[in-house]
């Protein structure tokens, strides 16, 4: 009798990886309204267009091309990225916000610099989320949307071998913290404290791994955390500046507006009228 042995082979790395990988959707939303505006999201954005009037465009940054929105068309945009949005009464489409947080904590279009149109085989993913928001309280409606944005955002990663998941674990608690606790009042003091090293050390290495300083995603930060509160009704402007320990609402609309182009009572009532 011969015994035949198959070598079990197990993928860790990978699956701690997939473990790690998280995709936090901030709105997922069917918009017909007129608006006209510059911004510039602490997020990433899709736009699935399953109908236009003609005249709605999108348009990477002031003086940028201008990209019209056209029907079957999917549009993604990645986060601090700014962005001219044109759209009218007639252009239907789903508005997808979402962060897509690497192993290493890292948003992972974060000034990837993308406005990109994808046309082939959209139509068909148009009507699979248009049936799946139709009837939303069915148990595989989360599963089967999840999956579906997945597909969308593997094919805008940049082309690498593997997600960049070798950050130090120290920094991964860095970027928790700033995802989930920066506040107008943190410094580099503080957040060098949470990777152990010095300011200097921190500000250097950040620089280097990142090609952002390190008080520049501290700022894009507190506006991620600020957006999220914009989107509760229940908490007033000056409650939200108080949260983020602004020294007032002034303070706070101020540091807004020259993060993402606009006041937070914009974004609230632009944000209002897609509800």
């Amino acid at each position: 009798m011969h015994n035949t042995f198959w070598e079990k082979k197990d993928h860790l790395k990978l699956m701690q990886e997939m473990n790690m990988l998280s995709l936090e959707l901030h709105e997922c939303a069917e918009v017909n309204f007129t608006c006209s505006g510059v911004n510039t999201f602490a997020f990433n954005r899709i736009f699935a267009v399953y109908s236009t009037d003609g005249n709605s465009y999108l348009q990477k940054g002031v003086g940028g091309p201008i990209t019209p929105m056209r029907a079957g068309c999917i549009y993604f945009i990645s986060s601090a990225e700014e962005l001219v949005c044109h759209f009218e009464k007639g252009t239907y489409f789903f508005s997808f916000h979402f962060d897509a947080i690497a192993p290493s904590g890292r948003e992972l279009f974060f000034q990837a610099g993308l406005l990109q149109e994808e046309e082939e085989g959209c139509e068909a993913w148009i009507a699979e989320v248009k049936e799946i928001l139709s009837n939303p309280e069915d148990q595989t409606a989360v599963i089967r949307l999840k999956s579906l944005l997945l597909q969308k955002i593997v094919r805008y990663l940049p082309r690498r071998s593997r997600l960049p998941d070798d950050t130090p674990l120290l920094e991964r608690d860095l970027f928790s913290y700033l995802r989930n606790e920066a506040n107008a009042q943190t410094t580099i003091a503080d957040l060098a404290a949470i990777a152990h090293v010095s300011p200097d050390t921190l500000s250097r290495y950040f620089s280097k791994r990142n090609n952002i300083t390190i008080k520049r995603y501290l700022d894009h930060s507190i506006a991620a955390r600020a957006s999220q509160m914009l989107r509760d009704s229940s908490l007033k402007i000056k409650d939200i500046a108080r949260k983020l320990k602004f020294r007032n609402e002034y303070y706070f609309s101020r540091f807004y507006k020259r993060e993402t182009s606009q006041t937070p009572s914009e974004f609230r009532r632009n944000f209002e009228i897609k509800r």
